[in-house]
């Protein structure tokens, strides 16, 4: 409570004794009252008569010593008081069964008759928020809103010495919930303001029971795989503090969820788990594993855990070989595979209608591949006949393997059948498949510089260019048409009919290979046989190789900060799937807790071709959640332009920052120590808060008080008590 120095004077040293001899009286009056009917006094009014005219002379004696006290109390206009609010990032924290520490703190400071106005009703009040620095609050906020910072209490509160003399500071009162994750030299603060007699009085924010938690952790992760290698991924779960339950816990990839387990945490507090992983795509994947988030978990940012893995090309190429007979095409491409170094090809080849040659299996082979062994290969060349005989698990399986693997798929033309036996696949093929076709003689065959020929060096493309030819009649397909986004990537010269197209379906390539009769090359030319070599390496290369994905986001699946701003950047591929400057990319961004998007426009970084940007402040700690869309314009022969397209949707964790995402609980037992060695007060934010219980600073101006004992009501009042007195024992002493 504020100081209150009490000081009596008068003038002489005899009124102590003058007072001890007044007090003599009150025991005589009482042994006479008591003794009334044993006749120790006969006259008892006249002695209680006596007694009151000595009290009566005693109190004018003291009267006439000028007895007075002074009261010094401190001047409220000569000082102020400093309120520190922690605004740091651990206020966002959700004690149990409780709202957020901030929303607690706000409605105590700030509401009508809060702390806030019961200060400044009688002190002037400076207000401070402070975190990893302190700032000044205008007195008219009505609220303080949190930050990502850490917490640092003590130069917090040194700064206020700064900012103010010890003379002109009355106090300090801290609202806090005492994590200090900096210097954390809280009591070595403290002591410097016990020297300076200036107290610390602190409201504690928070509860010192930590609520539960769930959380997970890697505790085993390859650092690279092959791709299509298969890896282990292991995680411990735990619980605190929490009962017996089972969780969920899901595996995603790409964002995609692939797997789920339930753990069983009813016997146990942690257990162990396990993932087994195996992906199809070169480069970086981030593998997120998210489990159950309780409400009011002391932390909900290790509910999920991201790990990332490097996804190199494998040393071997494996491809397969699917085909409807043992034909030259077949037999003179296995022999150009197996003179190949780091390619395999491996072969299922219908032979009659119940039996199959099999190449690079080890059991016998009764049917064609479902997914399960079309997964195992980087790249798959099928005769365009093998669709007419297709089994559902074959179908099934090639369309999980363009969405999946991040391979290719040739197939081989042309079809000599009904186009109508195709339609079953029509989602596969990247053109549509018209009538067959032949030339007398041998047609030269123009090519395309696509991403099939980006590798190819100048003189190499000129020289296919000029060697490469469609063989005297031989037969081709006629193409009635391109889905959009497919492209050629070679042509008849001369003509508008694509013999090779391509097109990218999810994460696979699939290329459609017109005429049948490339290994004439090597029968009908001198250099056919290198040039043969050359293609089908080149085509290999490309089928196996992993596809770019056609647009790619960054940062995705990943755990940020909150209050940092983030630069999003979309790489965007056209039809031909080459970097391109001519999309229109659009962004919706979810910010955590709200259901309509923000709506926004990215911007082409005039740095970087095909990259497109827009910064994003993460303002909010949850999960910021974004889709990307660009429209690609595509020219299309004969027709108006078209547009392609592409949608990415990924998402961002913005997290509480540094330590504050460990244990912050209310350090009660340290924020007391401080309010005890500076001699100031704690209060818990659940206990009454009275502004006369706030200790100042004796360093401060006071303003004296002076009561005399001879003031005039004293006197009047004491006057007519004595007189009443008087007249009443005089009459009933029969006394005029």
């Amino acid at each position: 409570m504020p100081f209150e120095d009490i000081e009596i004077y008068s003038n002489s040293f005899t009124s102590i004794y003058l007072l001890i001899l007044m007090t003599i009286w009150i025991p005589i009056l009482a042994w006479i009252q008591l003794n009334k009917k044993k006749g120790v006094i006969e006259n008892k009014l006249i002695i209680q008569l006596v007694s009151l005219r000595g009290l009566i002379a005693t109190i004018i004696f003291l009267l006439l010593l000028n007895i007075h006290w002074v009261v010094s109390k401190p001047d409220e206009k000569s000082f102020s008081i400093s309120l520190l609010l922690d605004k740091s990032g651990s206020m966002n924290t959700k004690d149990i069964n409780e709202e957020a520490r901030i929303i607690k703190l706000n409605n105590l400071v700030f509401s009508k008759d809060g702390i806030k106005d019961k200060i400044h009703n009688k002190y002037k009040t400076l207000i401070y928020g402070f975190d990893e620095e302190i700032k000044s609050i205008p007195f008219k906020n009505k609220s303080i809103v949190p930050t990502s910072k850490q917490t640092d209490i003590d130069a917090s509160i040194l700064s206020i010495l700064n900012r103010q003399s010890s003379e002109t500071l009355g106090a300090v009162l801290i609202v806090t919930d005492g994590n200090d994750n900096v210097d954390e030299g809280i009591i070595k603060a403290g002591v410097h303001f016990q020297e300076l007699g200036i107290p610390i009085s602190v409201i504690g924010i928070g509860s010192s029971q930590g609520n539960g938690d769930l959380r997970i952790e890697a505790i085993q992760a390859p650092e690279s795989l092959e791709r299509g290698e298969s890896g282990i991924l292991q995680y411990l779960v735990s619980r605190e503090r929490l009962e017996p339950m089972e969780v969920k816990a899901e595996l995603f990839e790409f964002g995609k969820l692939i797997k789920t387990k339930v753990v069983d945490l009813s016997v146990s507090e942690q257990k162990k788990i396990s993932f087994n992983i195996s992906n199809y795509r070169s480069g970086t994947v981030k593998y997120q594993t998210a489990i159950t988030i309780l409400d009011n978990e002391i932390n909900k940012n290790n509910n999920v855990c991201n790990v990332s893995i490097s996804i190199t090309e494998p040393k071997i190429w494996k491809t397969l070989y699917l085909g409807t007979a043992l034909n030259w095409e077949y037999k003179f491409l296995n022999n150009v595979i197996n003179k190949t170094e780091g390619v395999v090809l491996n072969a299922i080849i219908l032979k009659d209608k119940k039996s199959f040659f099999a190449s690079g299996f080890d059991k016998k082979v009764t049917a064609f591949p479902d997914f399960d062994t079309l997964k195992n290969y980087h790249a798959l060349i099928i005769d365009v006949h093998v669709f007419t005989l297709i089994q559902d698990e074959l179908l099934e399986g090639l369309r999980r393997y363009m969405n999946r693997i991040s391979g290719g798929i040739l197939i081989l033309g042309p079809y000599t059948g009904d186009i109508n036996n195709l339609k079953n696949v029509k989602d596969i093929l990247p053109i549509t498949p018209g009538p067959v076709k032949r030339f007398k003689s041998k047609k030269k065959i123009k090519f395309h510089r696509t991403v099939f020929l980006s590798g190819v060096e100048e003189d190499e493309f000129n020289q296919w260019s000029e060697a490469l030819y469609l063989p005297a009649r031989q037969f081709y397909q006629k193409i009635e048409g391109m889905k959009l986004g497919a492209v050629s990537i070679m042509d008849l010269s001369l003509s508008k009919n694509s013999l090779m197209s391509a097109h990218h379906y999810g994460s696979c390539k699939v290329g459609y290979l017109g005429f049948d009769g490339t290994w004439q090359w090597v029968m009908k030319s001198d250099s056919g046989k290198r040039i043969y070599r050359s293609f089908w390496q080149k085509i290999i290369s490309w089928l196996c190789s992993s596809s770019k994905p056609p647009i790619d986001v960054t940062p995705n699946y990943e755990q940020i900060e909150m209050g940092k701003t983030i630069t999003l950047q979309a790489k965007v591929l056209n039809e031909k799937y080459l970097l391109t400057d001519k999309a229109k990319v659009k962004i919706k961004i979810f910010h955590p807790d709200e259901t309509i998007p923000k709506r926004l426009t990215m911007k082409n970084d005039s740095q970087q071709r095909g990259i497109y940007i827009k910064d994003l402040y993460l303002g909010k700690i949850g999960e910021y959640r974004y889709e990307v869309e660009a429209e690609i314009p595509v020219r299309v022969e004969g027709k108006s332009d078209q547009v392609i397209k592409r949608i990415f949707k990924g998402k961002i964790q913005s997290i509480e920052a540094g330590n504050e995402l460990g244990d912050n609980l209310l350090k009660e037992d340290l924020l007391i120590d401080l309010a005890r060695i500076t001699g100031g007060k704690y209060w818990n934010y659940k206990d009454s808060f009275d502004v006369d219980d706030l200790p100042i600073s004796k360093n401060v101006r006071s303003k004296e008080q002076v009561y005399r004992l001879n003031d005039e009501i004293i006197l009047l009042i004491l006057g007519l008590f004595l007189i009443l007195m008087e007249i009443y024992l005089r009459r009933k002493s029969g006394l005029k």
